[in-house]
């Protein structure tokens, strides 16, 4: 049975091989995208320790809430707290909605252009 590590790393590879391919038919339009995500506590990025209890209290306060993820997807910026991917759309409307949803369930959400994974 493979290690996470190495389907992670399979999965990176083939995802790169299909960005590739794309390219080669020419650019595409490049399209905004919104994320919706949910914010946790503070914590100080060069603590991995801390760092990787706060996600997990992210993730399991979702999981209270009644969030399902297929995937954890955690964002780092300036704000140094723990964010988590709850939701990736096309519309920001659709985004604010999802959040507004999020929020009556009791959780710290908020939309975001999202980020490049290029």
């Amino acid at each position: 049975m493979p290690l996470p590590r190495e389907i992670e790393n399979t999965i990176n590879h083939l995802a790169v091989l299909v960005r590739n391919m794309g390219a080669a038919h020419g650019p595409q339009p490049v399209r905004q995208r919104w994320w919706v995500l949910l914010r946790g506590e503070p914590l100080d990025p060069e603590d991995l320790t801390m760092r990787d209890a706060a996600r997990e209290r992210l993730r399991q306060l979702a999981l209270q809430k009644g969030l399902r993820l297929h995937e954890c997807i955690w964002v780092w910026d300036e704000t140094n707290a723990a964010q988590l991917v709850a939701g990736r759309f096309d519309d920001p409307d659709q985004a604010w909605s999802r959040a507004r949803q999020l929020q009556a369930k009791g959780l710290d959400a908020y939309v975001v252009e999202a980020m490049s994974d290029t």
